[in-house]
């Protein structure tokens, strides 16, 4: 409406001018009277030009206005002008919405009006005084915001400047930055938390390394000791809060000292150290071998520190000093805590792994690489199959581990068979709860490999109960078999039958061709007589050229066809010794078991047999008499 109605007036004072000039011509008036229409002309045409440069400043005036507006409106901050009274000169959406008005509403009105703290009416006040008189106001405000209630940070700024008309006024703007200063609490909040992260990490390293029974030292590129074990402790003598920034300790002679800062220089530039000393202790001055093994890495701050550790072998070297012990260790570089630790566990030679909650493998040292056959990347990625196909031992390992990690320890000796190789393996099995350096609970277990020892004890079980020239169980051996199938025998009323062999005239092949051709012929009859027998009869050897079996379900007569087979086995054909056929025959009695007799009666009843068969021309297998005629007379088979 105001731009038509200035349309309009223009108009008009552009055609007053030509209407009177026109009067003049038309009524041809005087010059007298012409003349004053004429000034009275150019007068209304300088008014009309004035009147026009008016509207033209007015228009852009307005324009400017508004584009200030539009401009302000465009800061998401609020932004405002004053005067010097502190009245709302210019305001800003962001600032209405702010103070819960519309900008128009605000316009005049006293800045200070919107505040109900006394004594941030007055601050505000000294603050615009201040602007007024030249100064810059840069503050930060921390208060509450009057329309959500909620906590606030703000960055105030005021300045002043001439408006227009020439006159002081004050520009300000009020930032908001609540939420730079909660995301820079946050930002210290997580400092705080990674910093008490790690001091629980230096503390579950102490833990870890704690539980390795020989000495583990971590130094910095000076040679000084930064990290030490409860193992180094003791060897040492020392506390470790005395061993800490030392170099040296105790009682090292110059040349040790310079020995062992070489091999840290060596170190340090990359050649790994691994060998074995044999010298007196320094404190005790006892006998000590041990593997000493230094490498390289770098710790959670990426300082490079040298790792060592003293393997105490003493008593394994007293003992069998051929006996080696292999201590390997490689460096590689992992993240900050992770690649410290990993360098620590690769230390130990057997075996050593860390899991999770749900079975998944956090840590796995070289050992336990090596002896699953895998890559230790594989096993520690997403794709290694932490639930697979469920077997027992997969089942029992997982109860076990919810064992663990509920509080109880796991020891227990494992014998398995190694898929692939078929290697037996003997191990003593370890599993103890901790806390991982990110406060998770986690299952520690370490797999001693005892395989040597159980096989070599397996060994020495197997010389004590066999006879070590043809392989059958010796006489207690057998004995011992012998009780327990007549105990079966009884409880389940099961026949059992029994049969003494002798060889015939074994004596004259010891005579004439030596005891070595008579142990020869031992050996090949053994042979035979196992080709005759089935898988649960049990053969022994008992004394000299005499043998005795064992056949369980087995009633005299079948007990008889068995022994007869095995006299056809050996006497039938002649024996191949040492380049010579020698014909060889046995002998053979058999006896059943009968109801409530013992073990001696029962092999005398067979002996009796036997006798009787050697007195009637050998090469013959005889039986007692059936068990109704109780008079032992034996029969002919």
């Amino acid at each position: 409406m105001n731009l038509l109605s200035s349309i309009r007036e223009i108009a008009v004072l552009a055609a007053l001018p030509a209407l009177l000039v026109a009067l003049a011509l038309f009524f041809a008036w005087p010059t007298a009277l012409a003349l004053p229409l004429l000034l009275l002309t150019a007068l209304l045409s300088a008014l009309l030009r004035l009147t026009q440069l008016r509207r033209q400043h007015a228009v852009q005036s307005e324009r400017q206005q508004a584009f200030m507006q539009r401009l302000i409106d465009v800061i998401p901050q609020p932004v405002y002008v004053k005067d010097s009274a502190a009245r709302y000169l210019m305001v800003n959406q962001s600032l209405a919405n702010r103070l819960g008005r519309e900008p128009a509403e605000l316009i005049g009105c006293d800045s200070c009006s919107f505040l109900s703290d006394p004594e941030l009416i007055t601050h505000t006040r000294q603050e615009d005084a201040a602007a007024l008189s030249g100064a810059r106001i840069t503050a930060e405000l921390h208060d509450t915001d009057p329309l959500s209630g909620k906590p606030r940070d703000r960055l105030i700024m005021k300045g002043t400047c001439l408006n227009a008309e020439g006159e002081p006024v004050i520009v300000g703007a009020n930032f908001d930055i609540t939420h730079w200063r909660e995301a820079e609490q946050a930002l210290q909040a997580v400092l705080q938390r990674e910093q008490a992260q790690q001091l629980e990490t230096r503390a579950w390293l102490q833990r870890l390394i704690d539980v390795i029974p020989y000495p583990i030292y971590v130094k910095d590129a000076d040679s000084h000791y930064q990290l030490v074990n409860q193992a180094f402790e003791k060897d040492k003598g020392l506390p470790g809060a005395e061993l800490i920034g030392r170099t040296g300790v105790g009682p090292v002679h110059p040349d040790r000292l310079a020995q062992v800062l070489t091999e840290d220089a060596k170190v340090l530039r990359g050649e790994p150290l691994r060998k074995e000393e044999h010298r007196a202790h320094a404190r005790t001055g006892a006998e000590v071998f041990r593997i000493i093994t230094k490498g390289v890495c770098t710790d959670e701050r990426g300082n490079t520190v040298i790792v060592g550790a003293h393997v105490d072998i003493t008593e394994l070297r007293q003992a069998q000093r051929h006996l080696q012990e292999a201590l390997e260790r490689e460096t590689g570089l992992r993240q900050r805590t992770e690649a410290f630790l990993q360098r620590l566990v690769d230390v130990i030679p057997d075996p050593v792994y860390i899991k999770d909650f749900n079975s998944r493998y956090l840590l796995v040292n070289e050992a336990f690489a090596e002896y699953r056959q895998l890559d230790r990347d594989f096993i520690l990625g997403p794709d290694f199959p932490v639930h697979g196909p469920t077997t027992p031992a997969r089942a029992q390992s997982e109860r076990e581990d919810q064992a663990v990690l509920g509080g109880q320890e796991v020891v227990k000796e494992e014998h398995t068979i190694r898929k692939g190789t078929g290697e037996e393996v003997f191990r003593i099995v370890r599993k103890r709860r901790s806390v991982f350096f990110d406060g998770r609970p986690v299952v520690i277990g370490i797999d001693h490999n005892i395989t040597r020892w159980r096989v070599a004890e397996r060994e020495l079980q197997q010389l004590a109960q066999e006879d070590g020239l043809t392989g059958l169980a010796n006489r207690r051996h057998f004995h011992h078999e012998a009780e327990r199938a007549i105990d079966l025998a009884q409880r389940y009323q099961q026949a059992l039958s029994l049969i003494l062999i002798d060889l015939d005239h074994f004596k004259q092949i010891n005579d004439l061709y030596g005891h070595h051709a008579g142990d020869l012929v031992l050996v090949e009859t053994v042979h035979r007589l196992r080709e005759g027998l089935r898988r649960a009869d049990f053969p022994g050897r008992w004394g000299g050229e005499e043998f005795i079996i064992l056949l369980p379900h087995t009633e005299l007569a079948e007990a008889v066809q068995v022994a007869e087979r095995l006299r056809a086995a050996v006497g039938d054909s002649l024996l191949q010794i040492e380049g010579r056929q020698l014909a060889i025959t046995l002998s053979a009695g058999v006896a059943q078991r009968r109801i409530g007799e013992g073990l001696e009666s029962f092999i005398a009843r067979a002996d009796s047999a036997l006798y009787v068969a050697k007195n009637e021309g050998r090469n013959r297998v005889l039986a007692e008499a059936r068990p109704a005629d109780m008079d032992c007379r034996a029969t002919v088979y």
